[in-house]
């Protein structure tokens, strides 16, 4: 994914090109700060990888009142010490 800033708004884009509408939305919503932002988008990325390695569809687990497992959550904060370069890859 990578970021790009059309008019006012900041979007997500997938490497097909195809805009990640939700994590674009927030960030324009959200974020004045350009510095902010761009932290912001970093980590809306490598939550984007963390739930597409581990085949986790947010929007079905939200029906049912769901979001991550605790097993989930502790595998994610333990790529806190990863290079974002790795975990992007």
């Amino acid at each position: 994914m990578r970021q790009v800033e059309a008019r006012r708004n900041h979007l997500l884009l997938h490497d097909d090109g195809s805009i990640n509408y939700p994590f674009s939305k927030f960030l324009t919503d959200k974020f004045s700060n350009p510095h902010t932002r761009e932290l912001a988008a970093q980590s809306l990325r490598v939550f984007y990888r963390f739930c597409n390695a581990h085949q986790i569809e947010l929007a079905f687990r939200a029906g049912e009142g769901l979001c991550l497992s605790y097993n989930e959550t502790k595998s994610l904060a333990e790529l806190c010490f990863r290079p974002l370069a790795e975990i992007e890859a």
